[in-house]
């Protein structure tokens, strides 16, 4: 007996009953990598799954058999939602395909470096005449321009997102960029990760009016500055960059300026340092003062904190009564050789001081999660200062700590695991790793 596939490649010693139930019409979920491996089992266990091969079809059996369980699932699946697109075969010429893809919705494609680009770009014009409802694009990664991507990307009705990803500097993507400022309108979500460099002349990243969500990962400091110089984005809600191991110097006017053409809709803003914390800082001020005056809707920051800043931090905690998180980066002070270090200690506790009592004095009710990052400026004994006055508020506080330097946190973590059993603290309170939203 036969198995149903379409050349017949395989097939059982022993007769086998059609399935009760047609499981694979059912699938909404189709990744390549699973289909490789079912190929591959099959091939491996063939004795064990009394399983014999046409000899017909001996010399590219492999890949004759990895064609025909792809022309199974196109043939039976009839919604596919989500595809993550395989670079050695054109599924878009396998009988059923229109049907099959119709109403996908998510595209994922990995691209191999042994892959002809040439090949590649078949594969999205062959897309282009059987998806048409695509809202989620994900490319990685794009280190070249690519046309029948470009194409693919115009003819959808209704993209939403788009998350591209390069490990190399990659400029000049015409196509590409002609292609986004045609569906620059019904773009909500963009990612970039790494260094792309878009041309200033006609940008599809100056026609972004209704982005909500931006994220930037692994991309130097002048690129990110060049990509925001270029930027509007009036309804923008999230707002995350993550910068690579380089940035120990940045200037936060940038950030500032974007957040002023937000028109009050921003919610989270977060700036991630892949190492530890830039050793200079330029605008705290100014980056303050915009997310005072233009995001009355914030609900996460990330604030670099000096001494010095204290009055526009409490205007901060002031006016932004829907904050319920900050991340606090409380800057070292760089001292001259000739400092006394008995006037710097007591300079520290007093500062310290001054931020604590601020955030129990001035923050919202709905404040209820602290990051507190390099920990220099707290000692154990000020945090339970801290946490003694945060009882009074009768709102559990979820703490995070970490370090970016070898400094034991153990005795923090017994200051934490106290409050906890005190029901000051959430049960995840304490040490903090990092998640990166991407």
């Amino acid at each position: 007996m036969f198995v149903t596939l379409s050349d017949r490649i395989i097939s059982l010693e022993k007769p086998m009953k059609d399935p009760l139930f047609d499981y694979i019409s059912y699938c909404r979920y189709i990744n390549y990598i699973y289909i490789e491996n079912v190929t591959r089992m099959l091939i491996e266990n063939r004795r064990k799954l009394n399983i014999v091969f046409n000899e017909k079809y001996e010399e590219y059996f492999d890949y004759n058999l990895y064609e025909n369980i792809w022309c199974l699932f196109m043939k039976k699946c009839n919604n596919v939602e989500y595809l993550k697109l395989p670079q050695n075969i054109n599924i878009s010429r396998l009988p059923g395909s229109q049907q099959c893809l119709r109403w996908l919705n998510e595209l994922e494609c990995e691209i191999s470096r042994e892959m002809n680009q040439s090949s590649i770009s078949q594969n999205f014009i062959g897309l282009v005449n059987h998806c048409h409802n695509l809202s989620k694009i994900i490319i990685k990664p794009l280190d070249k321009d690519d046309k029948g991507l470009a194409t693919l990307i115009k003819v959808q009705n209704n993209l939403k997102e788009i998350n591209l990803f390069t490990n190399q500097h990659v400029e000049n993507l015409k196509f590409i960029n002609q292609a986004l400022l045609i569906k620059s309108n019904s773009l909500e979500i963009l990612s970039l990760k790494g260094d792309f460099y878009f041309s200033s002349n006609n940008s599809f990243l100056a026609s972004l009016h209704n982005l909500k969500q931006l994220h930037i990962k692994f991309t130097t400091y002048n690129n990110i500055d060049f990509l925001l110089g270029l930027t509007v984005l009036p309804k923008l809600e999230f707002f995350v960059i993550h910068l690579n191991y380089y940035s120990f110097e940045i200037s936060l006017d940038c950030f500032s300026k974007l957040i002023s053409t937000t028109k009050g809709f921003l919610q989270k803003f977060e700036i991630i340092n892949a190492t530890r914390p830039p050793s200079k800082i330029i605008g705290l001020k100014l980056f303050i003062q915009s997310i005072i005056n233009f995001c009355p809707l914030i609900n996460h920051v990330k604030i670099w904190y000096i001494s010095d800043l204290l009055n526009d931090f409490k205007q901060l905690l002031i006016s932004a009564e829907y904050l319920i998180s900050i991340e606090v980066d409380f800057l070292k002070a760089h001292i001259s050789e000739n400092y006394d270090i008995d006037d710097y200690n007591i300079d520290r506790k007093l500062q310290t001081k001054l931020l604590l009592d601020a955030l129990i004095t001035w923050s919202s009710i709905n404040l209820n999660s602290l990051y507190f990052n390099d920990l220099w400026w707290l000692l154990p004994q000020e945090l339970t200062y801290f946490l003694d006055l945060w009882k009074k508020r009768n709102i559990k506080l979820t703490l995070k700590i970490k370090t970016n330097v070898k400094e034991d946190l153990q005795p923090y973590l017994v200051v934490i695991d106290k409050f906890i059993k005190d029901g000051v603290l959430t049960d995840d309170s304490g040490k903090w790793i990092k998640e990166f939203p991407f």
